[in-house]
């Protein structure tokens, strides 16, 4: 049966209230080995691998929303778009979240750096508390 505009409505709203985490990441989805590929490139880190690993996962995430808002369609074919394209945005989350845990790690070693500095500099000019004063001869 043909999906009607309050089910295709409803079906957008889901998207927008749910969040992927529950959702598995799909083995495949239109010839993309997507699970496969997220493991690859979380494992091997490379920016450029998850550049276009994202870049493609983003487009097919939009083709498969135009279809879901568009195409003439089952309700129980829409409610398989939703299963792929939450589990599409989970994969998406995971790589997002690689790469926001690494900046994370850079930014606290950055401040871990900084506040080494500062310490060795005001022991240097004296302006440091005296306490944490040495002075080697």
């Amino acid at each position: 049966m043909k999906i009607d505009e309050i089910q295709r409505e409803r079906l957008l709203s889901r998207l927008e209230r749910e969040f992927p985490s529950g959702f598995r990441v799909p083995e495949e989805l239109e010839g993309l080995k997507i699970k496969k590929r997220v493991l690859e490139v979380l494992k091997s880190g490379e920016k450029t691998k998850k550049e276009e690993l994202m870049k493609e996962l983003k487009m097919l995430e939009f083709k498969l929303t135009e279809k879901l808002k568009k195409d003439d369609i089952s309700f129980e074919d829409g409610e398989k778009i939703v299963e792929k394209l939450m589990g599409l945005r989970k994969a998406i989350m995971m790589i997002e979240e690689e790469e926001e845990s690494i900046n994370e790690k850079i930014k606290k070693t950055r401040k871990e750096d900084f506040l080494r500095w500062k310490k060795f500099i005001e022991k240097i000019r004296g302006s440091a508390p005296p306490h944490q004063r040495k002075f080697e001869n």
